[in-house]
């Protein structure tokens, strides 16, 4: 009897530190940036579902890019452009092959939706490239957990209102990186914010107004590297838990024989 006891206190420490070692690894996953290069020699694979585009991330987390253009006024909805590509400088739309390559808000309204696998929280973005202003919206997905089922039918000045927040706005950053949320606009908010959809726009007057501060020429810029966080983890993976659980058990029959 007191082998057995003694086995299961040794099962109880061993899946104690598998547990351990667990959310630590956790943690450091969570812990490790995740970069995205969208310039030169970027390895974006198209056709996903039509000109949209995915990316890897230098540690592996995977990215799903679409473009989408419309107005600042309520009756104007989005449409998704099949002009999506990178440049030297980074992502851009071209549509009409007629403009400058970029994210633009001369004419059209111009946005970039970034889907995740996962619930990420941006932490950096640098554009490679600008021309006249560069101030940029900036939105995430309310729900964390749910999917991306497009931005048709849905006007610029209603994303607010179907499922979107505002994080803020970036004034002006040129091609120096810009901290998210430190260098926006509005207060950082006292957790960071995750989301498996984040909006990038040259500044949507329809979602923040008329600011004094973004007067002047129209804003256009490319996306050149976006860095972010996965959600932290915190139990062990069911799959390990088991299999030592399953170890303990044999070896506790083996010694109860």
């Amino acid at each position: 009897m007191n082998k057995m006891i003694q086995t299961v206190q040794r099962i109880s420490a061993t899946l104690g530190m598998a547990a351990a070692l667990g959310i630590a690894s956790s943690a450091a996953q969570a812990a490790t940036p995740h970069t995205w290069d969208f310039g030169s020699g970027a390895g974006g694979n198209g056709s996903y579902p039509s000109d949209d585009r995915r990316y890897v991330s230098s540690e592996g987390l995977e990215v799903a890019i679409s473009g989408w253009y419309g107005r600042d006024t309520s009756s104007s909805t989005l449409t998704e452009s099949t002009a999506l590509r990178h440049w030297g400088g980074g992502l851009g739309l071209d549509r009409n092959n007629n403009d400058e390559h970029t994210v633009d808000n001369n004419g059209r309204d111009e946005l970039i939706a970034f889907v995740f696998d996962e619930a990420v929280s941006l932490t950096e973005m640098k554009f490679g490239w600008y021309e006249n202003d560069s101030d940029a919206t900036i939105l995430y997905q309310t729900d964390a957990s749910a999917g991306f089922s497009g931005l048709g039918g849905t006007s610029i000045s209603g994303l607010t209102s179907n499922g979107y927040s505002l994080l803020g706005n970036l004034i002006d950053p040129g091609t120096s990186t810009s901290s998210i949320p430190g260098d926006l606009d509005a207060p950082a908010p006292a957790t960071p914010v995750y989301s498996k959809v984040w909006l990038v726009g040259a500044y949507l007057q329809g979602v923040t107004g008329n600011s004094s501060g973004y007067a002047g020429a129209f804003d256009s810029f490319k996306i050149k590297t976006l860095v972010a966080q996965r959600m932290p983890g915190t139990s062990v993976p069911l799959p390990a838990t088991l299999a030592l659980l399953g170890l303990g058990m044999m070896a506790m029959r083996r010694r109860a024989v």
